[in-house]
């Protein structure tokens, strides 16, 4: 069961991280729907992923979470002003690349925009380290993220980020997060009402894509606050794709790109777009506003196809990038 269930999830990972990529593609149509759920999917699974009982003290917490999400953080900053600097020509100024990078707030580090959810996530995961030591029953866990959504979806919805380290997103996140951890711990995904519900969350994700329009009337007239709205209408599209890994959990195509996620996703702004769209540009290959769906998916496409070698590169000699730090111990020895 857990075998299957690793399957499936880094199955989910993959298709999360192709969505991530389409939705900043500079051609394609369907980014409103992408954009409606594809950041909290990445929550959700974190948090399914998520294990209290592995850190027994906060500072062990902090120590192995500060390697596996700060040191890629600090890593992949180098690697995007680099890779600005050579690829795209940019001038990098010192001093405010400086300053987004120690404030990460959303949307705000010029060399990396991507880059934020790295320090969101560990302020999602510290949030919901401490509130799982207070909180013994995991309902109780899901009633403090719920209120935790709710004041700030009052103090920050429709508001630019502006907290540091993306404190004002990780409120709402963390909800997601809470989610992922209790569908695991409630054996969810495997009840047979889960699967009945999946498919009627197909049918109306098959809508939301198809008939935007059809869909929005249909949810418009159910009269539900706007902040339930969107945790419905996104835990439909999550509930909807984890039907689909499952069903594909047998890919190894896309097991490998959930496998590598943290470097596809670090790396497609700052190192794949600049490649493509410089080869694009003199190939005379318009993947502008204007351009098709279809030549949206081709970049899409290049875009992972050229990353590949970039990855194993970084799995092979410097898996330092991604926070693992164990390999100096194996060298030695």
């Amino acid at each position: 069961m857990q075998h299957e269930r690793i399957h499936w999830v880094d199955t989910l990972k993959g298709i999360g991280i192709i969505l991530v990529i389409l939705g900043h593609t500079p051609a394609l149509n369907i980014k409103g729907y992408i954009f409606s759920f594809h950041m909290p999917l990445f929550f959700f699974i974190s948090g399914y992923l998520f294990q209290t009982n592995k850190y027994p003290t906060f500072i062990n917490f902090l120590n192995k979470k500060g390697k596996s999400l700060l040191i890629p953080y600090l890593a992949f900053s180098v690697i995007s002003i680099l890779a600005n600097s050579v690829l795209s020509q940019a001038h990098i100024d010192i001093k405010p690349s400086l300053k987004a990078f120690f404030i990460s707030t959303r949307n705000q580090i010029p060399f990396n925009e991507a880059l934020w959810f790295l320090t969101c996530i560990f302020i999602v995961e510290v949030m919901f380290y401490l509130i799982s030591r207070v909180c013994k029953y995991d309902w109780l866990k899901l009633v403090f993220a719920i209120v935790i959504y709710l004041v700030g979806f009052k103090l920050f919805n429709n508001k630019e980020p502006q907290l540091p380290w993306n404190i004002d997103s990780a409120m709402t996140y963390l909800l997601y997060f809470a989610l992922g951890y209790v569908f695991k711990k409630w054996n969810i995904t495997n009840l047979q009402f889960f699967k009945y519900a999946s498919w009627f969350c197909l049918m109306i994700t098959f809508v939301q894509i198809v008939r935007p329009d059809v869909f929005y009337i249909i949810i418009n007239k159910l009269h539900i606050s706007q902040n339930i709205n969107i945790i419905f209408t996104t835990m439909i599209s999550i509930t909807a794709f984890i039907t689909i890994a499952k069903s594909m959990s047998g890919s190894r195509h896309l097991k490998y790109l959930g496998q590598n996620s943290l470097s596809f996703f670090a790396l497609h702004l700052a190192v794949g777009f600049p490649i493509i769209l410089n080869i694009f540009a003199i190939l005379n290959v318009n993947v502008g506003a204007n351009a098709t769906n279809i030549m949206g998916l081709i970049f899409v496409a290049l875009t992972i196809l050229l990353l590949i070698p970039v990855v194993k590169v970084l799995n092979t000699y410097f898996p330092i990038v991604l926070g693992n730090v164990e390999w100096k111990k194996k060298f030695k020895s």
